[in-house]
């Protein structure tokens, strides 16, 4: 590769392709002209167009891989992203690549803080065009009688809402309402008091509910079961 400097930020330097006829192979833009440099690429990348910014060029093809170096920290610490709760903190150019990245990491919610609000505000706001914000279907309330093999008899009651990412499955999901309710009270009639006790217990009733509810209402998608109030008697 060519060695020769060039000031920093020379964005006529890449605007122009001189750095493919000096045997660059591309370029690499940083702070402040990302989001410039997305002006004046050819072909832009789908994960660049939604970020708002480009950091890296090859010939006329714009792409961004602040929000791959993101994921690939969390992947070499070993953090698991899927089902958290995310806090982003400042409202810059890099959060959106950070928010991108969470938004292919199955992230259960997102959500910004900084030091200034209107940057702030600005940046929920395009979160929530981006992502808009998941709608809640409330189950009716779900009283069964717990196995208790023959002996005191014992009673569940459970209040239970389903969050959904599509609204357009809301529908489907009311029609199937039903099937779904006859699914859970199968599945809970056969659990004993033991089994609801602890973290554990919790954990497998919310993912067995989870993944019934979804075979029930397929093709359409719950994103998570929600209890709500939970009573054993």
């Amino acid at each position: 590769m060519n060695n020769t400097n060039y000031k920093t930020g020379d964005l006529v330097y890449v605007r122009s392709g001189t750095y493919q006829n000096n045997n660059y192979d591309g370029v690499n833009i940083t702070i402040p002209h990302k989001e410039n440099a997305l002006k004046i690429v050819k072909k832009v990348d789908d994960s660049a167009k939604i970020i708002g910014a480009v950091n890296c060029l090859k010939k006329d093809y714009g792409f961004n891989t602040d929000w791959i170096g993101f994921l690939y920290s969390m992947k070499v610490n070993d953090v698991n992203l899927e089902n958290k709760n995310c806090l982003i903190l400042g409202a810059g150019g890099v959060a959106r690549a950070i928010l991108y990245s969470l938004s292919t990491s199955k992230v259960k919610g997102i959500k910004i803080e900084g030091r200034n609000n209107i940057k702030v505000k600005l940046f929920q706001d395009w979160i929530n065009n981006l992502y808009p914000k998941n709608s809640n279907f409330e189950i009716p309330d779900l009283i069964v009688n717990l196995n208790t093999s023959g002996r005191k008899s014992a009673f569940l009651k459970i209040k239970i809402s389903l969050e959904i990412t599509d609204p357009a499955d809301i529908d489907t999901i009311n029609q199937m309402l039903p099937r779904i309710v006859d699914n859970f009270q199968v599945y809970l009639r056969e659990l004993r008091i033991d089994d609801l006790q602890g973290s554990a217990g919790m954990y497998r009733l919310h993912e067995e509910l989870l993944r019934r509810v979804n075979i029930a209402v397929r093709p359409a998608k719950v994103k998570d079961v929600l209890f709500k109030e939970m009573l054993v008697q």
